[in-house]
């Protein structure tokens, strides 16, 4: 979804900021951030047990966003991205031949009346300013066309911006498991791992994104529009251990329909670079500068 395109962005602000290192008035620390997608508490946790962060006062991170216009610089004070608690189901029942049912306990149909039955979780279980996204991405059961599966797999997610929202949605999660399966006579396990937390930007450097991409790019071009967005990132670890700020910078080309991050046919827009660096630089003048008073 674009980390080769972040890696060349600060690669270009290592280079700058090492080239005119003696107008520099303070230090600077670039984080090449590994493991972020899919690892259980991703590169940012072992990062801070490493001391990646030690003696920093303030911390920085983009991602470019196809869903946002080229050029445009999307940021906002408070919750940014979401809380991502991964759900695993699994469901055990008894199966059989197709042609007898009615000896079987089928998996299969209890899950599907579960996949319907959570969408209420969110639609009926909060009000509405909602706070939470619940998606079942996976199903997977059975064999073959004649046999009635013993047991199904689901797989999903919820995403909050807030822990008594997520409290209370997964309360009623496990209240709906519950009851569909008593319902059809089966058993569901429920494995949740909580994944990434909240990530939280800190007011006053959101501020500063927000006016160093106003002096660059025109104020027209900087916006809080579409955020909070429901995605979950580990660079919220490096948010709750110093002030922060994480942005993005709009990918999306003009009359085009641009494949978004982790669609097959996406591809890092390369003229971002120019403006990634940027803006880091620019980060770095305002808040060395104001560090310095």
């Amino acid at each position: 979804c674009g980390h080769d395109g972040h890696t060349a962005i600060l690669l270009g602000v290592a280079e700058l900021l090492a080239r005119h290192r003696e107008a520099v008035p303070g230090n600077v620390r670039l984080l090449f951030q590994p493991a972020e997608e899919g690892v259980r508490g991703g590169g940012a946790k072992v990062m801070l047990a490493e001391g990646a962060l030690d003696g920093v006062a303030e911390l920085y991170g983009l991602h470019n966003w196809p869903g946002f216009p080229k050029g445009q610089v999307h940021v906002r004070s408070g919750a940014m991205l979401a809380q991502v608690h991964e759900l695993t189901l699994t469901i055990t029942g008894k199966g059989g031949h197709a042609s007898q049912p009615q000896l079987c306990r089928d998996p299969i149909v209890a899950g599907a009346h579960l996949v319907v039955a959570l969408q209420t979780v969110v639609a009926r279980g909060l009000g509405y300013q909602g706070g939470a996204v619940l998606s079942i991405t996976q199903f997977t059961a059975g064999t073959t066309h004649n046999v009635i599966a013993e047991t199904a797999l689901l797989r999903g997610t919820v995403r909050t911006f807030d822990p008594t929202v997520s409290e209370r949605v997964m309360a009623r999660l496990r209240e709906v498991v519950a009851g569909t399966a008593a319902s059809f006579g089966v058993k569901i396990e429920l494995e949740v791992d909580e994944g990434y937390p909240v990530l939280l930007n800190d007011p006053r450097c959101a501020a500063a994104v927000a006016r160093v991409a106003a002096a660059q790019l025109g104020a027209a071009r900087v916006s809080e529009q579409d955020l909070p967005c429901a995605g979950g990132e580990d660079f919220a670890y490096f948010a709750q251990a110093v002030p922060s700020a994480y942005f993005f910078v709009g990918a999306q080309r003009a009359g085009e329909d641009t494949p978004v991050c982790h669609h097959p046919d996406f591809d890092f827009d390369d003229d971002l670079i120019p403006t990634g660096v940027g803006l880091f630089l620019g980060i770095v003048r305002d808040r060395l500068a104001e560090l310095a008073r």
